[in-house]
């Protein structure tokens, strides 16, 4: 069995770090010895606690920055572990890029966006160096950032793959619940453009009163939508949850997902509200036009009126329409479990340290 060191900067609410925690917990099934490292100081967040319970998780309290002292402690706390791969993720890519190339390991990094926002240009040219050395590989989660990574990092089919983001399928479901009720799961930033929607849903509420949406998440920007939510007047019809570990009890009282973003690679939040049964109202950015298809409408990024045209077609469908849409999205999502991803991150693994991987030195 191989041991992989998953190095992140810490354990936040984000979508990377939730993949992370997915990836780990089918590990055994995929033949693989998960350690999480995370350089950064210990966050109390509820996912923080849920895989400390599952894992044992080092925490190396550095600021982030690519220091000597940092990069000393990372490289000690990895062979420490006796790490067979080192998979990096988000800042950690640096500190990966240099165990590629200084020590010659394994090393996987995954990209959770658009190349030209993951990294700093620091990091950047760390990640292109250790792209030249044999046992270095990156891994887009879509086919749309894969086309994009290899643009911008200019590098051949084998040395970038992709690989589909996985979530637990069985965690999501539907109950009973008395409104139609949009719900949105995401941090609260410009990117995300939670006020497009919130601007968006008062149109829509204005003609369906009976309409609640739900937002969950936190963020720099969360005070602001509260803000804007109180001046469109349609405070008594959103919710503000705050980040919550309990998502699936969320999605199973909801009718319709809304995501607004500029910018994404695979939002592991549309997945969810797919698995449990949800249609998808989305900005087609990233590698949303591979999963929002016969279950839901794509509009373009800031198409503020698009958003409301195609909320308000979703919720007019008919009961039949809407049972369809919801029938495709729980089709479309079986090929984004996290048992698939791991058993596809546990063949990159097997391949790099077998050496038996093409464009090698």
């Amino acid at each position: 069995m191989k041991k992989v060191t998953m190095l992140l900067p810490t354990l936040s609410m984000g979508g990377a770090e939730h993949m992370v925690y997915e990836l780990a917990k089918n590990a055994q099934k995929a033949h693989f010895e998960p350690y999480i490292l995370c350089y950064m100081e210990r966050m109390d967040t509820a996912l923080a606690q849920r895989v400390e319970k599952d894992f044992a998780v080092t925490y190396l309290g550095q600021t982030g920055s690519i220091t000597p002292k940092a990069i000393w402690l990372i490289i000690k706390a990895i062979r420490k572990t006796n790490a067979d791969v080192v998979h990096a993720h988000l800042g950690g890519a640096a500190f990966g890029a240099i165990c590629g190339i200084l020590f010659r390991k394994p090393v996987v990094i995954t990209i959770h966006t658009r190349p030209e926002k993951a990294f700093t240009k620091k990091i950047n040219t760390l990640v292109r160096l250790a792209m030249h050395f044999p046992r270095v590989r990156m891994v887009a989660v879509s086919q749309e950032n894969q086309k994009l990574l290899r643009e911008h990092f200019e590098l051949p089919l084998e040395k970038c793959q992709f690989v589909n983001n996985g979530i637990d399928l069985n965690r999501f479901g539907r109950k009973e619940h008395d409104y139609f009720t949009l719900i949105n799961v995401a941090r609260h930033d410009e990117n995300k453009n939670q006020a497009m929607l919130l601007r968006s849903f008062a149109k829509f509420h204005r003609n369906a009163p009976e309409t609640k949406l739900l937002l969950l998440g936190d963020g720099p920007n969360h005070e602001k939508l509260k803000d804007l939510a109180k001046e469109l007047g349609v405070c008594d019809a959103v919710t503000f949850t705050g980040n919550v570990a309990n998502t699936e009890d969320y999605y199973a009282v909801s009718d319709l997902y809304v995501q607004t973003s500029f910018r994404e690679a695979m939002p592991l939040s549309v997945l969810e509200a797919m698995a449990a049964g949800l249609p998808v109202v989305s900005t087609n950015v990233g590698g949303l036009a591979d999963v929002v298809k016969d279950n839901g409408m794509l509009v373009s990024a800031g198409d503020e009126d698009g958003l409301f045209q195609a909320i308000s077609k979703c919720y007019q469908s008919s009961e039949e329409e809407k049972a369809t849409m919801s029938k495709a999205s729980l089709r479309i999502v079986q090929d984004y479990s996290a048992e698939n991803m791991a058993k596809e991150y546990e063949k990159i693994y097997a391949a790099l340290c077998a050496g038996k991987v093409k464009g090698d030195a």
